[in-house]
């Protein structure tokens, strides 16, 4: 008798330190236990409730039908749960469990009915939802703009390049019909003028072009990296012609998953640049190579497809590495054609891809450019 005792005394302690609700009720559904926190929580008190009949005690259960069902599954010996549900204020910040009460023998004896509480946790929930409402909106918002000034850059480079061709016709026609009473000075001043002309409409192809670079709808797909090195040398060949250049390949060419035209476009402007920036008289030598690496030295886990530029040009300092990433960034001035923005074009065809670009370069040596691209499994 002392055991039992001591066994009720037990078990009554552990239901009222119990930081849930926890109610129970026996075969004819009466109430026969109500802890305290259940009375702290609603305010009722166990002498209340204790001996009633559970739908009496608490009429609007008969209105959660799950919750009856969960009961009737309980005194079939069957555990149930029920998450937290705002349409019912019983359980709006309650998750529910329900659980046969068996004695020994064999013996159902009644149903225990656990509340947790999950505000906390449901409140967390409603937070990140409204903060996921407003990244949604502001992505909106972003996409919106970011479609305006597309659109705002392409209408404007058209309607700047337009009288730019008229200008530049111009020109040309003055130096041709008028050039017997121009003077070599007249003449060569009209020639710098078609030359700042042709700079200013390569820099709006290029900020045009750099302006509709983005994640393309269309799926990415296997690129053969040899057959757009063959496409882009067909593109550059007049000026591969133009300055000698030997283009040399090398490596096990493995393919990477990526948008053809993103690709293409980042392998032109690496080789243009590599035939371009070279000391005057020399004879451009440029590799191409592919090949599977990892990235263990840059502190990143994975395989990678590496694409590399080298070439024996002029070459830049340590500082300068950082620089020629950005937009408009020219090293040398007007030494040599271009706009200044076929290294920031690269990166951020590297960063649609999930990849990175590298550089290491020697001033007089030359440079190497590194584009990693991710192997996805």
């Amino acid at each position: 008798m002392h055991n039992l005792t001591s066994q009720l005394s037990l078990a009554e302690m552990l239901n009222d330190s119990s930081i849930d609700r926890v109610m129970a009720i026996d075969l004819d559904h009466r109430i026969i236990s109500w802890n305290r926190t259940s009375e702290k929580t609603t305010g009722i008190l166990s002498s209340d409730v204790l001996g009633r009949k559970l739908l009496d005690a608490f009429p609007v259960l008969a209105e959660d039908k799950a919750y009856i069902g969960a009961v009737d599954a309980a005194f079939k010996r069957l555990k149930s749960f029920l998450p937290a549900d705002r349409n019912m204020p019983h359980r709006q910040m309650s998750e529910m469990h329900f659980i046969p009460l068996i004695a020994e023998g064999d013996e159902l004896v009644g149903v225990m009915m656990i509340a947790h509480d999950v505000s906390h946790r449901i409140k967390a929930e409603q937070q990140l939802q409204l903060l996921n409402q407003q990244l949604e909106k502001k992505y909106r918002e972003l996409e919106r703009a970011s479609n305006e000034l597309s659109t705002f850059t392409v209408i404007t480079s058209t309607n700047i390049k337009e009288p730019m061709r008229h200008i530049y016709t111009g020109l040309e026609f003055l130096v041709k019909s008028e050039g017997r009473q121009l003077s070599d000075t007249g003449k060569a001043s009209l020639r710098r003028m078609q030359s700042s002309l042709n700079r200013m409409n390569l820099l709006i192809n290029d900020i045009l072009s750099f302006s509709q670079i983005s994640n393309p709808e269309t799926t990415r797909v296997a690129i053969n990296l040899k057959d757009v090195v063959q496409s882009v040398t067909e593109k550059l060949r007049n000026r591969i012609n133009e300055l000698n250049a030997e283009l040399q390949t090398s490596g096990d060419w493995p393919a990477i998953n990526g948008h053809r035209d993103q690709v293409e476009q980042l392998l032109y402007h690496l080789i243009d640049n590599a035939i371009k920036f070279q000391p005057e008289g020399n004879r451009p030598v440029v590799t191409i190579s592919a090949s599977n690496t990892s990235a263990k030295g840059e502190g990143l886990p994975g395989e990678y497809v590496r694409l590399s530029v080298s070439d024996n040009g002029i070459g830049f300092t340590p500082t300068d590495a950082i620089r020629i990433f950005s937009l408009f960034e020219k090293l040398h001035g007007h030494d040599y054609r271009g706009s200044g923005m076929g290294l920031a074009i690269s990166r951020k065809i590297m960063e649609l891809h999930d990849g990175f670009i590298l550089t290491e370069s020697t001033p007089g040596v030359g440079s190497v450019f590194q584009c990693y691209f991710p192997v996805n499994d």
